[in-house]
């Protein structure tokens, strides 16, 4: 009884020390009319409006301007050149690679907001990896709050797997037993220009694969490759010979020689933005990769081809598994890949700016928030309901595993990778694109290194 006293206790004070929201009787004059501009990739307005509303009913004084980007590249170089002149918005959110490389041009949240310590009780363990740095001084602060933590998967066709690989009705667990689905799941058709009814799987390509890239991360991640040197004024990663294996069993996919061949040039359009989703939905692919929102671009192809009068998936055929990994007895891994929010430091109000972030990361305005399009919870007490979702459950399994590659420029780095994984399509050799791939990167690389730390850190 003293025990469950004590979590209902410190979980109320939690609560109020992260909303900031207490009230106080007014005393003294009337408090300053503050404007606070919010920029936010993709989502709009009208799903946060309860939560906004409900903060200025609490917070009269303060005014909320929202703005919708819907180009994550030009986004970025907007907030960069809009704080580089001294103004931008107030807050912004952030990929979550960005935060360590850019940390000086944020304002950490206030301790009477929300303190490293509570931030690590209430949140998931990746968020406060990317989003708590030491500065100078050797103190903690945090510099960002994401409202959603994502991770990569595998998205597969189910009534494919039921029919061909019935024991199982599911993708292996593992990328050499990816390669014998593949086998399995293929229907070549030698007289199709596509050359396949059916391909088992979208790899081996990056013109017309949105996630090669990731996946190319991903695998050096769960091969323990250290894609930067000790220091990360420089990556590090093209002599390894792990390397050569992932780059080579990614382009094992696309070789017409190998068993496993699955993909080429003309399955996909790669001027379409929907790329492989396309064939997956017509039901010409049995697996792609994606984040939790892939589930929703599927669901609009479908829609889109289905209003076009062409045949395609069930919806319920969309399944999601869980990423797979080079070893069941080693750690997993996923990636990792989220938008945080963050403070500018031009914001002239920066504690009000915090105290909306960390109102809207309350549990209750998340849930509203994730009922009208699901994201993966950044707060741990959400898991356990979450977890049990039938569609997004994956997601939440492993968010424990995920994990973060520091990345300059996320949209520069994906551009270099993806060229990478296309000159060297039909190469027996790999390792002088890989180097020439590495010496792109470093120049992209500033004098403190990809992954800049704090004094206090070292």
């Amino acid at each position: 009884m003293n025990k469950k006293l004590t979590a209902i206790l410190v979980s109320t004070l939690l609560v109020l020390s992260i909303s900031g929201c207490k009230k106080q009787q007014q005393v003294g004059p009337a408090p300053e009319q503050i404007t606070l501009t919010y920029y936010k990739l993709f989502e709009n307005e009208e799903n946060f409006e309860n939560t906004f509303n409900k903060f200025q009913s609490q917070n009269p004084n303060v005014q909320i301007i929202y703005k919708k980007f819907v180009d994550p590249e030009r986004y970025i170089e907007t907030i960069i050149d809009e704080i580089a002149e001294g103004g931008g918005p107030d807050i912004m959110s952030v990929p979550n690679t960005w935060i360590r490389q850019n940390y000086k041009k944020l304002t950490p949240a206030p301790e009477t907001l929300a303190t490293p310590e509570i931030y690590r009780d209430l949140f998931v363990d990746i968020a406060a990896q990317d989003n708590i740095l030491t500065d100078s001084e050797g103190v903690e602060k945090i510099y960002g709050l994401p409202l959603t933590v994502d991770n990569l998967a595998l998205f597969y066709n189910d009534k494919h797997f039921e029919e061909v690989i019935p024991e199982r009705g599911k993708p292996s667990t593992t990328w050499t037993g990816i390669v014998q689905d593949v086998q399995r799941l293929n229907k070549q058709n030698s007289s199709s220009l596509d050359k396949f009814d059916r391909s088992g799987i979208s790899l081996g390509r990056s013109d017309n694969i949105s996630r090669a890239a990731d996946v190319f991360y991903l695998m050096l991640m769960q091969n323990d490759v250290d894609f930067y040197n000790k220091q990360f004024t420089a990556t590090n990663f093209a002599t390894k010979n792990e390397t050569s294996d992932v780059l080579k069993y990614i382009l094992s996919f696309s070789d017409e020689e190998q068993p496993n061949y699955s993909w080429n040039k003309f399955i996909a359009d790669p001027t379409s933005p929907e790329k492989e989703v396309t064939p997956f939905a017509l039901g010409k692919t049995s697996m792609i990769f994606g984040y939790s929102s892939q589930y929703k671009n599927i669901l609009n192809v479908i829609d889109s081809n289905k209003k076009a009068g062409k045949d395609t998936i069930s919806i319920g055929d969309v399944k999601i598994a869980p990423i797979p990994q080079t070893s069941l007895d080693g750690e997993r891994v996923t990636l990792a890949q989220y938008y945080t929010e963050t403070v500018s430091r031009n914001s002239k109000h920066p504690e009000a700016a915090w105290k909306l972030i960390t109102f809207m990361a309350q549990e209750d305005n998340l849930e509203k928030w994730y009922k009208k399009d699901f994201k993966p919870t950044s707060l741990r007490s959400l898991i356990p309901k979450q977890r049990s979702n039938p569609i997004f459950g994956t997601f939440i399994e492993q968010i424990g595993y995920s994990r973060t590659l520091p990345i300059v420029d996320l949209y520069k780095y994906k551009t270099i990778i993806d060229t990478m994984i296309t000159n060297s399509i039909g190469e027996e050799f790999v390792r002088s694109e890989l180097l020439s791939t590495q010496q792109k990167l470093n120049q992209i690389i500033p004098n403190e290194g990809a992954y800049p730390i704090p004094e206090g850190e070292l």
